[in-house]
Order: C-alpha cells, then structure tokens, then sequence
C-alpha cells in the first residue's frame, strides 16, 4: 500500500549514522512492509541501501552548496514509487505500526488527502536493538519517560496518493518552511489536509544543526534556509501549520477542524490560498502586522 522515501544526510559522523539507522530499522520493521526509497549519494548511503536491501535513487538536483532539492526526489518518488500513496519522512524519523494503523485509516476516509502531524522528540544515544523481542516496548517506555511534543507547526512526514501533481519549488531538504509550503499547496488545490498528531506521534530523535552551511543561531538559519522562506512564494510572513490542517483525526474519527487562528490571521490565510498575489505585493504592511500581532506565521 505504502512506499516510503527519504533523503538521508551522509553517514560520516557515528551519531547521524545511528539516529538514520535507527530509523531505517524501524521503517523495515513495519508490518506490512512498505517499499523504501533512498536518494542521494552522500556518503554511506549506498552503502546503507545495500545492507537494508532498500531501493537507491543517487541522482538528484542539488543546490550551489550541494544540498539535494526536494522538487527533483519528490518527482522522481513519485514517478517510480510501486504503490498508490506515498509517503516522505526525514531520516531520523522513527515509526512504529500505529502510522500504518493512521495512514490506513485516512485512506479509507478519502481517496485524495495529504496527511501531516507533529512529532515526540527524544534523545536516543543507543542503537534499537531490534533482536530484542521486547524492543517496541523498551522504545515505547523511553519516549513516555523522556520524550517531548514538538510544537504543532511543521510536520516531519507527508503522505497522500502519489496520482497529485505536485508543483514544488526548488527547496532543498532539511532547511525551513517546505513544510509550511506543503500544508499551503494542498489547501490550495483543494486536497484535505489531515493532522493525524491526535492518533498518532512519530519519533523524532533528537540532534544538533551543526551540518547546516553558514549556520546562524542553534537551528537552521542561514543562506539556504533564507533561500526556502523566499520561495514559499505568496508570502513569506504568512505560514501555514499543523492548526492550518482543514481535518483532525483522533482515536475515533476524522473530522473537521475548527480554526484557532483570529480573525485577521484567518483573512490573511485566506488571501494566501486566493489572492496570492496580492499577498506577495503586500509584503511589507504584512511583516509590520506580523511584528505587532502574534499568531500570524512564524
């Protein structure tokens, strides 16, 4: 049913190498198993597609800094993917069988969704020891002792029937509000957008931003992260988050959400989804609003 890819960061460094190993364990892990492709060709990644018996897709466009673009792996995903929804997620991500339990239930309640939703973050020094038969249950403990929400704005995954057309821009991978853009597009051709974050939280394991070029600040703040805000398009003062989903799923049903936003972030949003345009010639009384008022994206 499911084809997850992903675009690892290369292997050189032991502690990345883990957290992406980790993850890669627990996606082959999942029952049933879905297809996996892996992009890039970074160091170890290769290497890691061979030992995992995953598919492996080196080429794909990158920016001047060498950083992959995520409008050439989500064509390419899509275009060679064996199953009818597909599913990017980070590649520190890890998922148990809830997020099939989630994504399984999304599709049957529509045929055209995008389905997004927040993540538990946790500190994971270890390997999974996934020969263990009580490793789901050691990794479930961890997370309840010491794992923490992320706040409801990005999202680390987005799934949806690998049919849409996706007009990316040319973000790059692992740098901010793609995420945002993504939420944003699918409103905007009118696909529903479900927060599945009340079912079901991934696992984020927790890590520095030492890798980003140019970094500014203790995230990923800097010319390619600049780059990406600039090409959310209608608007870079304006975000759409995970409280932007048009749908919510709990443990009971998928429904619609009820906007949390004011009045004038609502016709904000509106006039993004819209009036784009407008909203781009608007620039600047938007960044004044945004600076005196909170609640308009971040």
């Amino acid at each position: 049913m499911l084809t997850i890819f992903s675009v690892p960061r290369d292997f050189k460094t032991t502690d990345t190498a883990r957290r992406q190993r980790n993850a890669f364990k627990s996606w082959i892990a999942l029952t049933p198993q879905p297809e996996i492709i892996l992009f890039g060709d970074d160091a170890g990644i290769a290497q890691a597609c061979a030992e995992f018996g995953v598919r492996h897709v080196p080429e794909v466009l990158k920016n001047e800094y060498g950083t992959p673009r995520l409008d050439s792996v989500f064509k390419k995903a899509q275009a060679i993917a064996r199953n009818p929804i597909v599913c990017y997620v980070n590649a520190d991500i890890i998922l148990t069988d809830g997020f099939l339990t989630a994504v399984a239930r999304v599709n049957r309640w529509r045929s055209g969704f995008l389905a997004v939703g927040q993540r538990m973050n946790v500190d994971l020094p270890e390997d999974i020891d996934m020969a263990s038969p009580n490793w789901l249950e050691i990794l479930e403990k961890t997370v309840a002792e010491r794992g923490k929400p992320e706040a409801p704005e990005g999202s680390d995954f987005f799934v949806f029937p690998k049919s849409i057309e996706i007009s990316m821009p040319p973000f790059v991978v692992g740098r901010p509000a793609w995420d945002n853009w993504m939420i944003y597009y699918f409103r905007k051709i009118g696909v529903p957008v479900v927060d599945v974050s009340r079912a079901y939280k991934p696992i984020h394991q927790i890590h520095d931003y030492s890798h980003v070029f140019q970094r500014r600040g203790a995230r990923w703040s800097g010319p390619e992260g600049d780059q990406n805000i600039r090409l959310l398009g209608y608007n870079e003062s304006i975000r759409f988050f995970l409280m932007d989903a048009t749908h919510v799923m709990d443990e009971g049903s998928v429904r619609e959400q009820q906007s949390r936003h004011c009045l004038p972030t609502r016709v904000l949003h509106f006039m993004a989804l819209h009036f784009p345009v407008f909203c781009k010639l608007m620039s600047w009384p938007l960044r004044l609003y945004h600076a005196t008022f909170s609640g308009v994206g971040r």
